[in-house]
């Protein structure tokens, strides 16, 4: 008698399967209050880091269009050795 075919492992099974679904119910709770960060700044030696910008436009831009300076904006989501080629700040 393989161990599929006996009541603990068809038990086994059944509480996996339950343990799934628990998983799953509680991922799909979560999903549904859940949101989502498009722009996350910091202001540092005062100049404003984006760390993370998911804008279609680009936060960068909006901030040069009201004044701001490229010279004090950093492209945080960057990596530095890529900075230099962009107009912005290198940090």
């Amino acid at each position: 008698m393989s161990v599929e075919n006996c009541r603990y492992g068809k038990a086994k099974g059944k509480r996996q399967e339950a343990r799934v679904k628990r998983v799953w119910a509680i991922l799909h709770f979560f999903t549904q209050f859940s949101f989502i960060v498009f722009t996350y700044l910091d202001i540092k030696d005062g100049k404003i880091w984006i760390q993370r910008d998911l804008t279609e436009e680009g936060i960068a831009n909006e901030l040069v269009e009201l004044g701001v300076a490229k010279s004090d904006i950093v492209l945080a989501f960057r990596a530095p050795h890529i900075r230099q080629f962009t107009d912005f700040a290198q940090g």
